[in-house]
């Protein structure tokens, strides 16, 4: 629901004291942020770099993302004490520079946004060349412009476009593993790859996607 520029009074009251002032209207739910967050993490990732994990893990892979899990939680819970401390536009940045200086913070600022045109852009190249297993007669590059400029269209038409996008791709995905769940018996055809990616001794099972 959205609301309007600078929230409550308690609200305005605080970022003045931060010296901050909201101009743009909250218009993401708990629901859309939450969702945000695992389209960002990529839910079928997993299933991509299986064989890999579980080769250079001697089959441990549960314990390899346990402790995984651990880790992003303590980096969740910084980021939720951040966001309650400072709720100002900026993220890292904004957390850093006013917990620490200034020069922090444009130094993680700039980190944080290599990460965000890096990643995206990692992600163009892997989907394109999935994308070309599949139809082959399309060269790489066209699908990389198609992704690139799908990406961008959503972004352009706004964010409450871009939340809704972002059910849609998780939704997707959910149905993916649900139909690839790898607790199927190996037997299954569509538990097939899962079954002869842990099976095989080289890691080039998992890059068949």
């Amino acid at each position: 629901m959205s609301e309007r520029p600078g929230g409550t009074d308690g609200d305005r009251d605080r970022l003045h004291e931060l010296g901050y002032e909201q101009e743009l209207a909250r218009t993401l739910s708990l629901a859309d942020v939450v969702i945000y967050g695992l389209i960002y993490m990529v839910p079928l990732a997993p299933v991509a770099v299986f064989g890999v994990v579980y080769n250079m893990s001697a089959g441990a892979v549960a314990a390899v993302y346990t402790v995984a899990a651990i880790a992003m939680l303590f980096s969740a819970i910084s980021y939720k004490e951040m966001a309650v401390r400072f709720p100002v536009a900026g993220s890292v940045y904004s957390y850093v520079r006013m917990g620490s200086n200034r020069f922090l913070g444009f130094v993680s600022g700039w980190a944080i946004l290599l990460d965000y045109l890096l990643l995206p852009a990692l992600l163009c190249v892997f989907a394109a060349s999935a994308m070309t297993g599949v139809v082959s007669s399309v060269p790489t590059w066209i699908w990389v412009v198609i992704f690139v400029a799908a990406t961008a269209l959503i972004n352009i038409m706004g964010i409450s476009v871009t939340a809704t996008m972002n059910k849609i791709f998780l939704y997707i995905q959910l149905v993916v593993l649900a139909v690839s769940w790898p607790g199927q018996p190996c037997s299954s055809s569509r538990a097939a790859p899962i079954c002869r990616s842990t099976r095989s001794s080289p890691p080039t099972a998992a890059h068949g996607h």
